[in-house]
């Protein structure tokens, strides 16, 4: 999948053929551009969903990234007809943007049956295992023995090794919730 991060690191080869830029100057311009892209993906949805999860953001997804990058708003409530992509935006494209921010998030999936909150959850764990480009921006977060790697619930590599809940666990509507 192309990037814009790709992008620009084919054109800063550009600028660095034609200025006859040395190596120290070119290493460091690269880092500048990695560094960037990195920042732009961690700080903005619609950016890190076009970017690492390759959508193509409808208007109205753009402005639900918009509200969700909105850290100032404690609640919020957006209603969309059938057929706007409301479970991918809200139960996959947003959770793998915070776990990407924080490995030590803590993220509880519901749906009106578990089966559904454990498809979402399929996804992400997918993405977390063979997105390249999701791979390049975090690393590598599935742990080499996981502690758990289930249809229910992952743990992700944490920084905080003393967390007891899942990163991410699922749950159907009058399911059980364990805190």
């Amino acid at each position: 999948m192309k990037n814009s991060l790709d992008l620009w690191l084919s054109q800063w080869g550009e600028i660095v053929r034609l200025n006859q830029l040395d190596q120290e100057e070119t290493e460091a311009g690269e880092f500048v551009i990695r560094k960037n892209w990195k920042d732009r993906c961690l700080s903005e949805g619609d950016f890190f969903t076009s970017e690492t999860l390759g959508f193509t953001n409808a208007q109205h997804q753009r402005e639900w990234y918009s509200v969700l990058d909105n850290k100032s708003l404690k609640k919020i409530c957006i209603a969309a007809p059938r057929n706007h992509s409301k479970p991918t935006a809200f139960s996959v494209n947003y959770p793998l943007k915070e776990i990407a921010n924080n490995p030590n998030i803590r993220i509880l999936l519901v749906s009106a049956a578990e089966s559904q909150s454990q498809s979402f959850l399929r996804e992400i764990t997918g993405h977390i295992e063979r997105n390249e480009t999701f791979i390049q921006l975090v690393g590598n977060l599935k742990p080499e023995s996981p502690e758990r790697w289930m249809a229910k619930e992952i743990i992700v590599n944490r920084t905080n090794l003393n967390l007891k809940d899942p990163t991410v666990s699922t749950v159907g509507v009058g399911g059980t919730i364990l805190s």
